[in-house]
């Protein structure tokens, strides 16, 4: 892509607001967002973006923020919620380019990167569309980045809704295979608590059955969780091992049968063979153990009287709501 050079303004032609520009610096334009009606440009590390202020101020409470003080100043006494700093810096910095307000946008770490900053602005340009045709989750998690550090409340409701749907909250849902970016989830629960705590539950349940995951799920990402953990994230990773592989007491307990029918007598040794087959396969993964067996149950269920057969599939039931509870009780002392 072609990259330009920002011309130099005369000082005259500078507002009180915007200083003149000081320097050089090589950028290039985002290849979508970049309108041709744009009022305001923003750089993020060389990548500049064109946008219109009054959407930005619409959707975010930190450019309304920035724009009324680029426009009045910053105020005596600012809200609660007015990041004085970050504005300050941007403010200090800011210069024009072609005759708009240029600022900069990475004047600290913290503020997110230009892929961040363009997947809310997608997000913004697509609306409703996502209702229908779900983001990635690398997607959503630039998203709620930004939309969090940017301050765009609406946005940040429904991507961590959206998020949080993909590590449910529901025993059944356990399937044999981990989901992608165990890590990362991991990851935002540490950063944003309030937002993603519920996402821990799921997460650590599939940490503890896995002896090594990837960040993403993707060829050549080679993160081990040992590595990743923290101290503390490690240990209670290892008490919900323990955990779970108590578990198995409580399952085979919950699958003996006492009734004195000939079928039901002759199916007890069936179950036990499949609970302790299921046992040596799934040490740390009770839950899909018993979602395993409640999928089959009409094979393995079938001799049994009516009864029984309830009487079984409701106490693998209890006993797995029951393990989900034990999860979630650990993960919520973190």
């Amino acid at each position: 892509m072609e990259v330009f050079q920002s011309k130099r303004k005369l000082e005259e032609e500078a507002s009180p607001q915007m200083p003149p520009q000081k320097l050089q610096r090589e950028y290039r334009m985002h290849d979508i967002h970049w309108a041709p009606d744009g009022n305001v440009v923003l750089d993020i590390r060389g990548v500049r973006f064109k946008v219109l202020r009054s959407r930005l101020a619409s959707q975010s409470l930190w450019f309304k923020y920035l724009f009324d003080a680029q426009a009045n100043g910053v105020p005596e006494n600012p809200p609660n919620d007015f990041d004085t700093d970050e504005i300050q810096k941007t403010l200090a910095h800011s210069q024009f380019s072609d005759g708009l307000p240029l600022l900069f946008l990475d004047r600290d770490d913290d503020f997110p990167t230009h892929v961040e900053f363009a997947a809310l602005l997608t997000a913004m340009d697509s609306g409703v569309a996502y209702m229908y045709e779900k983001p990635s989750f690398t997607v959503l998690k630039n998203i709620f980045r930004a939309a969090a550090f940017y301050r765009c409340d609406d946005y940040v409701e429904n991507i961590s809704r959206a998020i949080r749907d993909l590590f449910p909250d529901d025993p059944s849902a356990i399937g044999r295979q981990n989901g992608h970016f165990l890590l990362d989830a991991l990851e935002l629960s540490r950063s944003w608590p309030v937002d993603f705590r519920d996402l821990l539950p799921s997460v650590y349940y599939q940490l503890s059955r896995a002896p090594s995951a990837r960040s993403n799920g993707a060829p050549g990402t080679d993160i081990e969780p040992l590595e990743a953990l923290t101290k503390s994230e490690l240990v209670l990773l290892l008490d919900v091992q323990k955990q779970l592989a108590k578990s198995w007491d409580i399952i085979t307990t919950s699958t003996e049968l006492t009734c004195g029918r000939g079928k039901c007598i002759s199916q007890r040794t069936v179950i036990r063979a499949a609970v302790s087959q299921l046992r040596s396969l799934n040490l740390f993964d009770p839950i899909f153990g018993i979602n395993s067996f409640l999928q089959n149950a009409d094979e393995t269920c079938e001799p049994l009287c009516h009864s029984c057969s309830r009487l079984l599939l409701d106490r693998l039931k209890v006993v797995r709501a029951s393990i989900w509870e034990e999860v979630k009780t650990l993960t919520s002392q973190v």
